[in-house]
């Protein structure tokens, strides 16, 4: 499959094969069978995302939600001095553009942190299935929850914690991540950079 460095959905053709416990084909359980086949329909599934490659640029019009299949992306954007602030990490099964929903744009850059994949599909469809199914727009209000929710925590993370704090809470949350995810809590690798961690907890890279 060709990767790609900046990710053009409106080339790519909905459709394929679906692939084992996609993270698109989750959202339509439960939901209306007619629903269900048109969603199912329009997803583009393991779209290749090439290490270091854009999924989403920052300022370009929402077109689909993404949900990360294989890899990890870094969510993050540039301050006024041109360095990067990174936001937050995309794993395995997590949806990657609900930021932008409220805007139609993206605010932020999803950049992957190693060779990944990605299943995608029109936001448009989405809502239409949380339209025809009440349980599938209370998953989707419960995801915005969960945003909204590690955003705060990030936030009370750097006004009061220590750096070793801070380092032990993001290791903590990543083995309840990948826990939830079905992955081992104790065994698993850091894909991002220390910089790149550093800029997510606030501390320089001597620190980190």
């Amino acid at each position: 499959m060709k990767q790609v460095q900046s990710l053009n959905l409106a080339a790519l053709v909905p459709g394929r094969s679906p692939c084992v416990n996609c993270g698109m084909t989750a959202w339509t359980r439960p939901g209306p069978p007619d629903a269900v086949r048109r969603f199912e329909s329009r997803i583009i599934h393991q779209i290749a995302v090439s290490r270091n490659s854009f999924l989403n640029r920052a300022g370009a019009p929402l077109v689909s939600l993404h949900s990360v299949h294989c890899g990890s992306l870094k969510v993050g954007a540039l301050d006024g001095h041109g360095v990067e602030q990174v936001m937050g990490f995309a794993l395995p099964g997590d949806l990657v553009g609900l930021d932008a929903i409220a805007r139609g744009s993206y605010a932020t850059d999803s950049v992957a942190l190693e060779d990944s994949r990605v299943c995608s599909v029109p936001l448009d469809e989405l809502e239409r299935l949380c339209r025809a199914s009440p349980e599938v727009q209370r998953k989707l209000s419960c995801n915005l929850s969960e945003m909204i929710t590690h955003g705060h925590r990030h936030v009370m993370m750097l006004a009061r914690m220590s750096a070793e704090e801070r380092v032990a809470l993001f290791l903590s949350s990543l083995s309840v991540r990948y826990a939830a995810k079905g992955y081992s809590a104790t065994l698993f690798r850091l894909p991002m950079s220390r910089t790149e961690l550093g800029s997510y907890l606030g501390l320089q890279l001597e620190t980190v």
